[in-house]
C-alpha cells in the first residue's frame, strides 16, 4: 500500500509488490488457536454458505458448526477493512503514481481493483512482479534497477540486507528511520521456550540399607553330652 503512494516504483527482477487485501486474526473459540485469514475469503465463504443453504436447506447442519465460530461483527469488520484499503490506495494512485495519466481517477480504480482481488491470485503471498506491473497494469513510472544504475541497485540491496539482519536478530517487529538519523522501532515480546523430555524421571528417596540379622546363638548340647573342650 505504501508503494502506491510514491511518485515512482523502484524495482528489479527479484522485486515484487504484494496485494492490498487486508488480513485479520481469528481465534477459534473452542481450541484457542489463532490463524491469519484474508477478509475477502471470510466474506466469500459466508456468501457461499448463504447461497448453498438457500438452494438446499438440508446443508444447514453442515454449515452451522462453522458459522457458530464466527461473530456477526466480524463480517462488518471485514467489509470496513476492505473499503479502507481500497479507498486509500485509489486516492494515493490518483495523486502520485498515476497522476500523469490521461484519466488518473479511472486508472486508479482499475489498478486498485487488480491489487485488491484475493480471489484472482488465490494466495496473499503470490507476488506481483515487475513484468506484471509494466505489461498488465501498464504503470509508466517504474525504475528498473536490473537495467539501470548498478551502484543504486547495490546500495538498495545492501540496505535491505542490513534491515533484514537487524529485524531478525534484535526482536524488532517494525523499524522506521528518517534522513536525520532519527529512528523508531517497535519490539515484540520474545517468549523463551524450554524443552522437556517426557516422561520425567521421578527421583526416588535413598533407600536405607537392610538391617544386619542378629547372630544365631549356638545350639545347646544334648543332656549328658560332655562339654566342649
Amino acid at each position: 500500500m505504501l508503494a502506491t503512494a510514491g511518485d515512482d516504483l523502484v524495482l528489479d527482477d527479484t522485486s515484487a509488490l504484494g496485494p492490498i487485501d487486508p488480513q485479520i486474526q481469528i481465534r477459534d473459540p473452542q481450541t484457542g488457536q489463532v490463524s491469519i485469514v484474508p477478509t475477502q475469503a471470510i466474506l466469500e465463504g459466508f456468501d457461499n454458505a448463504k447461497t448453498d443453504i438457500k438452494a438446499d436447506p438440508d446443508v444447514l447442519g453442515v454449515y452451522l458448526p462453522l458459522l457458530n465460530k464466527l461473530d456477526l461483527a466480524l463480517f462488518e469488520i471485514c467489509k470496513n477493512a476492505n473499503k479502507l484499503a481500497e479507498s486509500l490506495v485509489t486516492e494515493w494512485l490518483k495523486n502520485y503514481l498515476l497522476k500523469d495519466e490521461a484519466d488518473p481517477a479511472t486508472r486508479a480504480k482499475e489498478v486498485t481493483e487488480y491489487l485488491s482481488k484475493h480471489k484472482d491470485r488465490l494466495s496473499h503471498g503470490r507476488p506481483i512482479t515487475l513484468g506484471t506491473i509494466r505489461d498488465v497494469l501498464k504503470i509508466k513510472h517504474v525504475v528498473d534497477l536490473s537495467s539501470g544504475d548498478p551502484g543504486l541497485r547495490d546500495l538498495i540491496g545492501e540496505l535491505w540486507a542490513e534491515v533484514e539482519w537487524f529485524v531478525e536478530n534484535s526482536g524488532t517487529s517494525k523499524f522506521f528511520e528518517n534522513a536525520y538519523g532519527v529512528g523508531f522501532r517497535r519490539m515484540f515480546q520474545q517468549i523463551q521456550q524450554v524443552g522437556f523430555q517426557f516422561p520425567f524421571p521421578i527421583p526416588q528417596p535413598p533407600q536405607a540399607p537392610p538391617p544386619h540379622p542378629a547372630p544365631t546363638p549356638p545350639a545347646a548340647p544334648p543332656p549328658g553330652a560332655p562339654p566342649n573342650a
